[in-house]
């Protein structure tokens, strides 16, 4: 099955490498660059499926003859480049490549409604002129060839999708554009997307809708949820049911094991070593604060801030809503929904007690255990008692264990927040459901967060 596509192309001068770099450092929209196919000889360092698919002169006709080129050239005799199809066939990836301006109807031909051609062009061909001057590397005669070539490039623009200009200034703010379209046409079909027209508390309504459409759920399923405001890349690269947990994949890691990556001490000895000493530690310097099990402590020393093992999920919708959508409205955000009885019933999610009382290294090496022999990774689920405000205002969940979780269509799924309808989502939740930063952090320390000195100042607030 073909994954969506996304081609750039575009004159000379106008940052094709620096966008494409750039919508590939966005986590979220999952881009590869397919590798390139050539008939010349590898270079010193160059591996063979990484830097290019190298073949012979022969067999590069041959799949010539065989249209498993999207497309190619003969740049001089017997060295042909060219991307072939079966590159945008591999699982697990949306891909983006650069073609020239004149393959761009062939492309959208051959692609149909899987790929988004992007035409990035000038602001005009007088900039163009000036921004290749100041480059001191070409002659006037050069320049002017080179500003031919590009009025040719320009009457194939209309090929294109979508035409961005570059207004050539140093300004980046035609990326957002071009950001903004690939997040439509990568989420358009899986996304909570908002149209302009609706407003005030039907934000609300149509947001839960369109999620409740993605999700598909069922009226007797048992669900929880954790909002993120991005996807960023995972840290923990062990093996998760025999194979390397990809650095894109959409993954829930807990606090302490981001902590032990960043220190790259990431073993199931370190990790339970950390939260023994983290335990003593709180109650040595807090004993009248903390004196409650394992876990009760280690859920209060969580809700402040610190990096334990737990992972928070909330029952409540639209506050896991708010945690999706409060900050980074330049970056798609994520709701994951775990289906519990799915979860359970696989039998990696084990329910403890709500007064459970044991160690928190009993209870992590007996998940451990429970690894060892079925060769995945497990999870305690845990209701806990009203320790603290946070915890009742949040409905917070907590799932716990040794490794990270790594989402999938069975017990998690993950239901894009698109870009445009993350700010208009936050602020009706604040406005009609009194959920925000003041009430999510309902204690001292959440009051003092919400009224830092680089927040902006709300009536309600203060």
């Amino acid at each position: 099955m073909r994954r969506n596509t996304i081609a750039i192309s575009g004159t000379i001068g106008v940052e094709k490498h620096e966008i494409i770099g750039r919508l590939m450092d966005e986590v979220a929209l999952n881009l590869k660059y397919p590798v390139s196919t050539t008939s010349r000889a590898p270079r010193v360092g160059e591996l063979n499926g990484i830097n290019y698919n190298f073949i012979t002169p022969d067999e590069f006709r041959r799949k010539i003859l065989d249209e498993s080129f999207v497309e190619y050239e003969e740049v001089f005799k017997d060295h042909f480049y060219g991307t072939e199809i079966s590159e945008f066939e591999k699982p697990d990836n949306n891909f983006i490549f650069e073609i020239t301006p004149e393959k761009m109807n062939c492309i959208k031909q051959r692609f149909g409604a899987s790929i988004l051609t992007i035409f990035i062009s000038p602001i005009s061909l007088e900039k163009l002129r000036e921004r290749l001057s100041l480059r001191e590397a070409d002659s006037n005669t050069e320049i002017e060839s080179r500003i031919i070539k590009a009025k040719q490039d320009l009457s194939y623009a209309k090929y294109s999708d979508l035409v961005i200009y570059n207004p050539l200034d140093g300004s980046k703010k035609y990326i957002d554009e071009i950001l903004n379209a690939a997040h439509d046409f990568l989420f358009k079909d899986n996304s909570v997307i908002l149209e302009d027209e609706i407003e005030g508390i039907n934000v609300i309504g149509k947001t839960i809708l369109e999620i409740e459409k993605l999700a598909q759920f069922s009226a007797e399923g048992k669900y929880l949820f954790r909002g993120v405001t991005a996807l960023f890349k995972c840290k923990d690269t062990r093996e998760h049911q025999g194979q390397r947990i990809s650095p894109d994949a959409h993954t829930i890691s807990s606090g302490y094991l981001i902590r032990l990556v960043e220190n790259d001490n990431l073993t199931d000895e370190a990790a339970i070593s950390y939260l023994m000493l983290l335990l003593t530690e709180a109650r040595r310097q807090f004993p009248s604060q903390y004196v409650g099990s394992d876990l009760e402590v280690l859920s209060d020393i969580q809700h402040n801030g610190g990096a334990t093992c737990l992972i928070d999920f909330s029952k409540n919708i639209l506050t896991s809503l708010w945690f999706a959508c409060q900050d980074n409205f330049d970056k798609t955000g994520f709701l994951y929904i775990m289906d519990i009885q799915k979860a359970l019933g696989k039998g990696t999610l084990v329910e403890i007690e709500y007064d459970e009382d044991r160690s928190i290294d009993t209870l992590l090496k007996e998940l451990q255990g429970r690894d060892l022999q079925n060769s995945s990774p497990h999870f305690y689920l845990w209701y806990p008692k009203a320790i603290n405000n946070r915890i009742v205002r949040q409905d917070s969940v907590f799932i716990l264990g040794l490794n990270t979780m790594v989402a999938d269509n069975d017990a998690i799924k993950v239901i894009p927040i698109h870009v445009t309808a993350k700010k208009k989502i936050k602020n009706a939740l604040e406005q009609y459901f009194n959920i925000s930063e003041s009430t999510i952090y309902n204690d001292p320390v959440g009051f003092a967060m919400a009224n830092a000195k680089l927040k902006p100042i709300h009536n309600k607030t203060i």
